[in-house]
């Protein structure tokens, strides 16, 4: 016998709170952009990041940490994960949250399905949030930043991402 259990809603929301995308390497991507769109009726927003390669990619590694803000203390990783870019792509990361967030990202976008990543066609993402159901059901206020590196076959560092994201309540005003 089996029983689903369904989870309340979470009474906490997200928001992005800043974005910045910067290419580090031309000679690889010749363009990396990420904005954020408000939505202020339903006190919320999404990410829209647009990434054109320079030239065909053929390995990709993605170095993602979440990390966490504490004031005079040293920064808390929440998440550190490295991984060949190709197979996230092919949607074959090892670790499952990375799995589930990249999902998300691919079924808004237009990312070729594997590598070689072909030069001169932006790649976007529309319309990115992020699912509080993918959070922990007591997940407390507070601050974070998604950092995403971007490196070359030659481990060259081609373009990095920062985003900063609150955790609020819904009851809050």
């Amino acid at each position: 016998m089996f029983y689903i259990i369904k989870t309340a809603p979470r009474n906490f929301g997200l928001l992005w709170t800043k974005a910045n995308c910067s290419v580090t390497d031309p000679y690889y991507v010749a363009e990396f952009s990420c904005e954020i769109i408000p939505l202020p009726k339903e006190k919320s927003n999404y990410l829209d990041p647009a990434i054109r390669f320079s030239r065909d990619i053929k390995q990709l590694v993605l170095d993602f940490r979440i990390v966490m803000e504490r004031g005079n203390q040293k920064n808390f990783e929440l998440l550190k994960f490295k991984a060949d870019g190709c197979n996230i792509l092919n949607k074959q990361a090892k670790n499952p949250i990375m799995n589930a967030m990249f999902k998300r990202v691919f079924q808004a976008s237009n990312f070729p399905s594997r590598c070689p990543i072909k030069g001169n066609i932006t790649y976007k993402t529309d319309k990115f949030a992020i699912d509080p159901e993918s959070f922990p059901m007591y997940t407390p206020e507070m601050n974070f930043t998604t950092k995403l590196y971007f490196y070359s076959e030659k481990k060259t560092l081609m373009a990095t991402g920062s985003m900063d994201t609150a955790v609020f309540n819904k009851g809050a005003n």
